[in-house]
């Protein structure tokens, strides 16, 4: 299973949502994306120790919700937490497909 974590200026935040993501007992390749953030969530997440099951992607500037692009996905997991730049402020796990 892959699991997709958008981030945005999600440096306060960020220590525990991955904590969550990573600590799930269920076999999955974590997928980071940075979507352009200017808070130091960045250099956060290039200080992370190395893991073979985390792939992290740097967005220049910020494209917006990385669901719109991928709402045509099968069989993924995205993973979100809530945040100031969250619709709803909850942490959610839902199938796209």
């Amino acid at each position: 299973m892959s699991v997709i974590v958008p981030v945005y200026n999600e440096l306060l935040h960020l220590e525990d949502l991955l904590r969550s993501v990573l600590d799930s007992p269920v076999k999955k390749e974590v997928i980071i994306v940075d979507d352009g953030s200017t808070d130091g969530t960045r250099e956060k997440l290039l200080a992370l120790p190395h893991n073979d099951d985390v792939t992290i992607v740097f967005h220049e500037r910020n494209y917006g919700r990385a669901e719109r692009a991928l709402s045509s996905a099968s069989g993924l997991r995205f993973w979100e937490k809530g945040g100031p730049h969250a619709a709803t402020g909850t942490e959610r796990l839902r199938r796209t497909s």
